[in-house]
């Protein structure tokens, strides 16, 4: 393979590549915007690849820099289109771009991150995000030869985060993308940092870096990475977190179900809290633990509490709840707690038939609960049984109101006038239970009614009152205590459960509950059902609600569990939700192509993306940024062109920096008038005095002489070019660094006119 394809074709491309490979990196620090990870690894990975990919067919091919740049840009409007529409690129594809873009604007207005993925989430502000971000990284790296500049995009996409996010783990994607970015500098500007405090000299190599120039890169990329990182997180929120009654070292409380959730939501540690074994491999994942039954909605404290109910020893056996059938599959389960689980109640699961314990844990029937005084469930084993309903929404229409459950939860609390008269307006004119149950449920999860954040407090005697009417904002405990408080209101028997969401899979046949997953819901009462569970809390945090609640009825009724998998919460900080491989309704789960086709004609998407890459990598043309290619390239055929073309090379860099250059002169009053020029007389390098008297004898010969003194300067033109190109930057350091670079970038000598006498580069 010729010097000339290496040198035009592949350095460009390793470099472009491992400026791509650094983007990816920095990129991957957005995790906590959104639940669904593959929002950011797709689009980043393929786009990669299909930007370097045109960019080196694009320099095979010999297309100007301008064309090579405005082709990736369309590659990346086409794989953007792609992937956004999931179809072929078009005007229809076009337009459908534009109404997901403003949908997951919306999304993102309406939920704090992490996002979660219902409908796309934000993955098409992210997509479209990260093509920009790669292909400036590509242009700037692999076609205008400006490394330091890749700089400022990938500082700007880890200041994102740092600033939003506030979570100091992405430090990790900053340090590594710091090294990718020494490496860039390293590999693409190995002249200029090879000089790093010290004079230039024309001939000198620099075939390696000084030792200040990785000490000097490391302290940056160091002050670059960490400070930004005080800023953010100079707020502990020591005071919030002791407020809410979170426990100190790596504990998870939960004595007070009501007084310890938010202080455990709000722990940046997710520790392993319970883990879930069954001995059958066909068992599909669990869905919520139930730890405590909130019974009784407390008047004074206006906030739900475990209440007073009728205990008994656990030996005495467990009642089987209403609506489980001996026909039903049973289950068998074990298991056990870590340490850092200090609760006071044992976590089982719903439908219970049998369980399994130490002795001294009580039963609680009117609730279904566990408690105990006298210790914890840390480091303790257990096991159960249950036989999971198949609930299906003709089993809950037509169900009659206000059935009076052991006299318990049917009770009429005490609230504001308010909060009964929502509850008539939300769900009062509904058909039945379930349509009123259907219709909260959808006023509490609609986004443009109340938003999700778990730095609202659940204390006070008017939280309630403050969430429905003032703040709208608020957690799992304001969702499950409104609505378990306005089903009363409208005589649906009501109470609230706190335990965890859907655990992550630990293995074969394990799975594992932790502190991000604990969780608490409203469950209303339906003769015949039994206690049946809603999911008010919004997507982001809960992002589906069970089957039987949707309002559809099932197509297979016999194959819907009674409880449905709702995804368990990222490690980020706050939870939310993202599906579990594995759960019986991981069909649904949400991904970023979620309701919609990922098939076009019949063939997978991601490769009809790929036909379309390549086909608009061949196909398109354009691009008006690279003016710095086409002016590298007609310095490389000035090479080739003598001593004139040196002179002239040495005309449009001065031309280029905006420096008076005398057309009308001979060369050696030129070279006199720029050396009159340098900013101090006397400052002019004695090594650019000399290259330019050298370079006026070659011209002067070329223009005048005869024989082989013409073509002695003739032959010299390649060093004649190097020492323009050296007495050139030697006048650069004495002006403004903004100056250089739009010399650089933007050069005004491709848009003069050209001598008469100055001979054409590219011929």
């Amino acid at each position: 393979m010729s010097g000339g394809v290496v040198g035009r074709v592949l350095r460009p491309t390793a470099t472009a590549a491992l400026a791509m490979a650094t983007a990816i990196v920095v990129l991957q620090s957005w995790d906590g915007f959104t639940t669904d990870r593959s929002q950011l690894v797709v689009p980043a990975v393929v786009g990669g690849a299909a930007l370097v990919l045109s960019g080196a067919l694009a320099r095979l091919a010999r297309l100007p820099a301008v064309v090579t740049a405005l082709v990736q840009l369309a590659v990346a409007v086409l794989l953007g289109t792609a992937i956004v529409a999931g179809a072929w690129p078009g005007p229809g594809a076009f337009g459908e771009v534009v109404d997901r873009l403003a949908d997951a604007t919306d999304a993102a207005r309406a939920y704090p991150p992490p996002v979660p993925s219902v409908d796309g989430g934000i993955g098409p502000l992210l997509v479209v995000a990260t093509l920009a971000l790669l292909w400036m990284c590509d242009t700037l790296a692999g076609t205008v030869r400006a490394a330091p500049v890749v700089g400022l995009p990938l500082l700007a996409a880890y200041s994102l985060p740092v600033t939003i996010l506030q979570d100091d783990s992405v430090v990790v994607w900053g340090v590594v993308g710091a090294v990718g970015y020494l490496a860039l500098l390293a590999a693409q500007e190995q002249v200029d940092t090879a000089a790093w405090g010290r004079p230039h000299r024309a001939g000198r190599s620099p075939a390696r870096l000084p030792v200040a120039a990785p000490v000097v890169g490391a302290a940056t990329v160091a002050l670059a990475v960490l400070v930004p990182l005080l800023v953010p997180v100079l707020d502990l929120g020591i005071l919030d977190r002791a407020r809410t009654g979170q426990a100190s070292g790596d504990a998870v409380v939960l004595d007070d179900p009501t007084a310890n959730l938010q202080g455990n939501l709000q722990r940046g540690e997710d520790v392993p809290l319970v883990e879930l074994r069954t001995r059958d491999p066909r068992t599909p994942a669990p869905s919520y633990l139930r730890v405590s039954v909130l019974a009784e909605f407390d008047e004074d404290l206006q906030q739900w509490v475990a209440g007073e109910l009728d205990e008994r020893p656990l030996g005495e056996g467990i009642v089987r709840p209403e609506g489980v059938s001996a026909t039903d599959p049973q289950v068998s389960w074990e298991l056990e707690a870590t340490d850092a689980f200090r609760s006071t109640w044992l976590p089982v699961l719903d439908d219970l038939t049998a369980i399994r314990a130490d002795e001294g844990w009580r039963y609680r029937p009117q609730a279904g609960d566990f408690p105990r005084s006298d210790t914890t469930v840390a480091g303790r084993s257990w096991s159960l049984e249950q036989r999971p309903r198949r609930l299906t929404t003709e089993q809950l229409v037509d169900t009659d109101a206000g059935v009076d459950v052991d006299g318990l939860y049917v009770a009429d609390p005490e609230v504001d006038e308010r909060v009964t008269a929502l509850a008539e307006e939300v769900a009062g004119g509904a058909d039945d239970a379930y349509d009123a149950a259907l219709a909260l449920q959808t006023y509490f999860r609609d986004p443009r009614q109340f938003s999700y954040d778990l730095d609202v407090s659940a204390e006070g005697d008017d939280a309630l009152t403050e969430f429905l009417f003032d703040t709208r904002t608020g957690f799992c405990q304001h969702f499950a205590s409104a609505m378990a408080v306005m089903a009363r209101e409208i005589g649906i028997p009501s109470r609230v459960v706190v335990g965890f969401l859907q655990p992550q899979p630990n293995g074969a046949g394990t799975w594992e509950y932790s502190a991000h997953d604990l969780h608490a819901w409203p469950e209303l009462y339906f003769p015949g059902a039994g206690w049946v569970r809603f999911e008010p809390t919004p997507a982001q945090r809960a992002a589906r609600v069970p089957p039987y609640a949707t309002g559809a009825p099932a197509e297979d009724p016999s194959a819907e569990p009674s409880t449905p998998t709702t995804a368990p919460p990222s490690t980020s900080t706050p939870p939310s939700a993202t599906a579990t491989p594995g759960s019986p309704d991981e069909a649904d789960a949400d991904e970023p192509g979620d309701d919609r086709s990922d098939r076009v004609a019949g063939v997978p998407r991601w490769i009809v993306v790929s036909l379309a890459v390549l086909a608009g990598a061949v196909l398109l043309l354009g691009l008006a940024l690279l003016p710095a290619v086409a002016r590298a390239r007609r310095r490389r055929a000035r090479r080739r062109q003598g001593a004139e073309g040196a002179w002239a090379e040495l005309r449009d860099g001065w031309v280029d920096h905006r420096l008076d250059w005398p057309d009308d002169r001979s060369p050696a009053a030129t070279a006199r008038a720029v050396l009159d020029d340098w900013p101090d007389a006397d400052a002019a390098p004695a090594g650019a005095v000399r290259t330019l008297e050298t370079m006026v004898v070659a011209v002067e010969r070329e223009r005048y002489a005869r024989g082989d003194a013409a073509r002695t300067g003739a032959a010299a033109g390649a060093d004649q070019v190097d020492g323009a190109l050296a007495v050139l930057e030697a006048r650069a350091t004495t002006l403004p660094r903004s100056r250089r670079w739009i010399a650089r970038l933007a050069p005004p000598s491709l848009l003069g006119r050209r001598r008469a006498d100055e001979p054409d580069a590219d011929e």
